[in-house]
């Protein structure tokens, strides 16, 4: 549901080091498909779209920061009654929302 994947990424922004002063990311926003195990490791953080971090510049330092907060926060803490629900989602990582910007 919308507000398990909303506690998945209220754990991944605690991991989420983004320098604010970073010029034109206020606008920017990257998707990351996440494969879960049953007890919340991550199995794969992929870029829902490649192509844009294969542009290099500062999507792709955006892009990756934001993996690696995936990476860096497993194991998540998830239900896990609803493991079939929620081993596969797609995050979103935008700055204004996820630090308050």
């Amino acid at each position: 549901t919308m507000s398990e994947i909303d506690v998945i990424r209220a754990q991944i922004a605690g991991c989420w080091q983004v320098d604010p002063g970073m010029k034109g990311i206020e606008d920017l926003v990257v998707e990351i498909v996440v494969q879960l195990n049953p007890d919340g490791s991550v199995v794969r953080a992929d870029f829902a779209d490649p192509s844009r971090v294969a542009g290099g510049g500062t999507y792709a330092i955006f892009a990756e920061s934001a993996r690696r907060a995936v990476l860096k926060c497993s194991p998540l803490r998830v239900p896990t009654k609803s493991y079939q629900t929620w081993k596969q989602i797609l995050l979103e990582f935008n700055v204004r929302e996820m630090l308050g910007l």
